[in-house]
């Protein structure tokens, strides 16, 4: 298009039609290249995005999970150990 609008300065205003279709052409085509690549890029764009999408999800139910089987199983040890014993108080005849 830069091409066509140049030769528009050149010809002063008024080009003939011949005069700007090898610089239309030239744009067109680059359009159409462009284009080419950029409809097969985004959809493997969109693909691989939902691919990641759906493999973090994946891993998101794995570790909540493991943390859940990990937080029940230091709950049932708890509950078994036996409780501290405390100490009984010393009376003013035990500290002398």
């Amino acid at each position: 298009m830069v091409g066509a609008f140049d030769t528009l300065r050149v010809a002063e205003g008024v080009a003939r039609p011949d005069q700007l279709a090898g610089d239309i052409s030239v744009a067109l085509i680059t359009t159409v290249l462009g284009l080419i690549v950029a409809i097969p890029a985004t959809a493997a764009y969109a693909f691989l995005r939902a691919r990641v999408d759906s493999l973090a999800s994946d891993v998101g139910v794995i570790v909540d999970a493991l943390a859940s089987k990990a937080e029940s199983q230091s709950s049932r040890r708890q509950a078994a150990a036996p409780a501290p014993v405390a100490a009984p108080p010393r009376t003013a005849e035990a500290r002398a």
